[in-house]
């Protein structure tokens, strides 16, 4: 979902109750729905709840996700799909959403990736530092209490962000 610019939902109709599916996120993170194997029962009422539940949520102006039906073992509703993928499409390039979209996912994987790193070093320098690795060993014994460990620990440790940052000049 993360990486993706159009965020496609499957949902099948024995899935259970679509509306407590959907007060679960889906909702939030969906640019278009998909009911697949349309043929089965309960998929005319699933496509009408959702459908329904993207209603009273809509806000004006803003894109509301379709709700498609398919049968993709028939390849029934796919070329339908295909064309509320792109509208989908069309609707974020014709606005400044897509480059939105696109600098804050980013600017997630940059935090992301600083985060992996921190923890990889820290891993390291606790495995490396005798000092690090007695505490460490503390909270595996249950003698100290994790959070004030790691927040001890940490407040100790900073000299690991020291490390000269890497050139991030640009292309020249």
């Amino acid at each position: 979902m993360g990486v993706a610019d159009t965020v496609a939902v499957v949902l099948m109709p024995e899935a259970g109750d679509v509306i407590q599916t959907l007060k679960a996120g889906l909702m939030e993170i969906a640019d278009v729905f998909v009911v697949n194997k349309a043929d089965r029962e309960g998929a005319d009422r699933m496509v009408a709840a959702v459908r329904s539940m993207l209603e009273m949520a809509a806000e004006h102006g803003s894109w509301v996700p379709p709700v498609v039906s398919t049968q993709a073992h028939r390849n029934e509703g796919i070329d339908h799909l295909l064309g509320r993928l792109m509208d989908h499409k069309e609707s974020l390039a014709s606005t400044s959403r897509l480059e939105d979209k696109r600098r804050k996912r980013r600017g997630e994987e940059f935090l992301g990736t600083i985060e992996e790193e921190l923890g990889r070093r820290l891993k390291q320098r606790i495995t490396n530092d005798p000092a690090m690795s007695r505490v460490l060993q503390r909270v595996e014994e249950g003698l100290t209490e994790p959070y004030s460990a790691a927040a001890s620990l940490l407040d100790g440790a900073l000299d690991i962000f020291n490390e000269p940052p890497p050139d991030v000049r640009g292309p020249d």
